[in-house]
């Protein structure tokens, strides 16, 4: 049985129904609750292999999307949410040739605040990847 991975994928401004139709053409049944966040980009659960996110075509990016349970950023440190980030970060890795990824960054409100250091030193040593806030 596949997995189900909630994703959200980057697109050109204006091609939003252009990859909606993609998605909808090309895993018919295996993609639902598609929604258009309002910021060139969509959202969306996927039934199916993650590998099967990089034959998108019309998407320049594709994120895997995660809830972490607890209402402050301090809850990203927590074993199990940390765990959770540490498996997706594993799943993406696994489709692409190693050292393919060097460096990460975070893309969130308070990404200097000294909860994102902390995260960010603990991901560096469980990944090997070095935090580079600005080209990450």
């Amino acid at each position: 049985m596949s997995e189900e991975w909630d994703v959200e994928c980057d697109v050109m401004p204006g091609l939003e129904a252009i990859l909606a139709r993609e998605l909808r053409r090309c895993w018919r049944g295996r993609v639902r609750g598609l929604a258009d966040s309002g910021r060139a980009s969509l959202r969306f659960t996927f039934q199916g292999e993650l590998s099967d996110l990089l034959e998108l075509r019309t998407a320049q990016a594709a994120y895997l999307v995660q809830s972490f349970s607890g209402q402050r950023p301090t809850a990203l440190l927590g074993h199990q949410n940390l765990r959770g980030l540490l498996s997706r970060i594993a799943a993406i890795r696994a489709l692409h040739p190693p050292g393919t990824f060097q460096s990460f960054r975070f893309g969130a409100a308070g990404r200097d605040s000294s909860t994102f250091r902390r995260l960010a030193a603990e991901l560096e040593a469980q990944t090997g990847l070095q935090h580079e806030p600005d080209d990450g």
